[in-house]
């Protein structure tokens, strides 16, 4: 048997508990301001969705608890007319983005292997 045998996938070097204490040792001091950077982002997005939810949650108590339809219509109602609109515009801008981007690009590949294309058809070898 050689030596360049890879060791098992349960050798304690490659458990969970030692890939992040490598991890952070060995890139967590490096780009620890990223790092910071990205958890506090983490945490406002946590935190605007738990005010969201801490926001509308008396209209659903008051919608589902307390069986008003009325209340249950509002809810549905302004929830389409914010959501459609915003998933529209999301929708128009991913369209755009694969139509400036991704179209751009295939014409650009296919221009260039074209002329290499036709340029080793013209052109006679050396």
């Amino acid at each position: 048997m050689n030596d360049l045998t890879l060791p098992a996938a349960d050798h304690k070097e490659y458990r969970t508990i030692a890939l992040i204490k490598r991890l952070v040792t060995e890139q967590g001091i490096v780009h620890w301001r990223k790092y910071a950077f990205a958890f506090t982002l983490m945490a406002v997005s946590a935190g605007c969705t738990a005010f969201s939810a801490y926001l509308i949650g008396d209209v659903v108590n008051e919608g589902y608890s307390g069986k008003n339809l009325t209340t249950i219509f509002i809810l549905g109602g302004i929830t389409f007319w914010i959501a459609v609109p915003i998933a529209f515009v999301i929708g128009v801008l991913f369209y755009i983005f694969e139509l400036v981007i991704v179209v751009t690009i295939q014409a650009f590949i296919f221009a260039a292997l074209t002329a290499i294309y036709i340029g080793s058809a013209i052109e006679p070898a050396h």
